[in-house]
């Protein structure tokens, strides 16, 4: 198959069919077997009481039905120059391996087995080969600001719930999942978004991928927190709204940003 600049991935060769063909049913597994269709709605589920697993489990569903489902189908339509849908997959996996640490949870070592080795089937089947850490653009100022400062209470937020999680608090047992879950599901998510903008401020070929997924991964997070403000994991109504106000802010942020700055050939 030719590598042509402007050629999607899907082309069509057997590779390019295997390729998305993989992509597809990656993606159906974190949405099902994943748990991540049932985690994120249980957020938004009443009831809602302060013992119960709604924000926690809806902190991981973010991740498994909209972080990785968004990657991975977008990747469907993306250039063959693309990497940035890729390397989101590269951000969770190590946004859960650092959970598993801080958590001291080694069921978020299995999500991190799991995302290595679709990654790898990923980069072995793409069309191109590419690159995973094409990083040879000069960093975006604004979107480096904006998560500089989401890094502060994201941070805060992820050591309190790893915290929690190594103290064995309740509800970690029944939020837990096969791939991760509870206090460490909650603690992947903070650190996933922090990852996903500091992705999205180097402009990686596909920006937009990381651009919507720390945007809608935020978004859920502060709707949950807002529907569930006294439910363990939840930031309460104030922060959850101050969440809400950052991913709007992220995404307009990213799209005045590349349209005044003069044009560059964007993957998608």
């Amino acid at each position: 198959m030719a590598r042509t600049e402007k050629g999607s991935v899907g082309g069509g060769s057997r590779g390019g069919h295997a390729f998305q063909i993989a992509l597809v049913l990656f993606a159906l597994f974190w949405l099902t077997v994943g748990f991540g269709v049932i985690d994120l709605v249980s957020g938004f589920t009443p009831p809602y009481t302060s013992d119960g697993t709604n924000v926690l489990s809806s902190a991981y569903g973010a991740i498994a039905a909209v972080v990785l489902p968004l990657a991975l189908f977008a990747q469907l339509r993306a250039r063959q120059t693309s990497v940035a849908a890729l390397q989101v997959i590269a951000a969770v996996a190590l946004s859960f391996a650092l959970a598993g640490v801080l958590a001291l949870d080694p069921l978020s070592f299995i999500s991190v087995a799991t995302l290595v080795a679709m990654l790898a089937v990923l980069l072995w089947l793409h069309p191109s080969r590419p690159r995973l850490l094409q990083f040879d653009r000069p960093l975006n100022r604004a979107l480096t600001g904006l998560t500089a400062i989401a890094a502060v209470p994201w941070g805060v937020y992820a050591l309190e719930m790893a915290a929690n999680g190594r103290s064995q608090l309740p509800p970690a047992a029944a939020a837990d999942r096969p791939q991760a879950g509870g206090w460490a599901g909650a603690t992947a998510l903070a650190v996933c978004v922090v990852l996903l903008g500091l992705l999205a401020s180097t402009r990686t070929p596909g920006w937009r991928v990381p651009v919507w997924s720390a945007s809608l991964a935020t978004l859920t997070f502060g709707v949950a927190s807002v529907v569930n403000p006294v439910a363990p994991g939840s930031a309460g109504p104030v922060w959850g709204t101050v969440a809400l106000a950052w991913s709007a802010v992220f995404v307009i942020t990213a799209n005045w940003s590349w349209r005044r700055a003069s044009p560059i050939p964007d993957p998608r």
